[in-house]
């Protein structure tokens, strides 16, 4: 394994990593409920 695989995979096993991952899941789950009711789709309400 090189050297950056290796620095890669101890970034992707990092709590840093987890907090980025779920930002971007935030922003795309956002992003695509906004383009759901720009185009006349009804969002059901949230869940707990």
């Amino acid at each position: 394994m090189s050297e950056y695989e290796k620095a890669f995979s101890e970034f992707q096993d990092s709590e840093e990593s987890e907090q980025t991952h779920n930002a971007i899941f935030i922003l795309v789950r956002l992003a695509f409920k906004a383009g759901w009711k720009a185009a006349g789709g009804e969002v059901p309400p949230e869940r707990d």
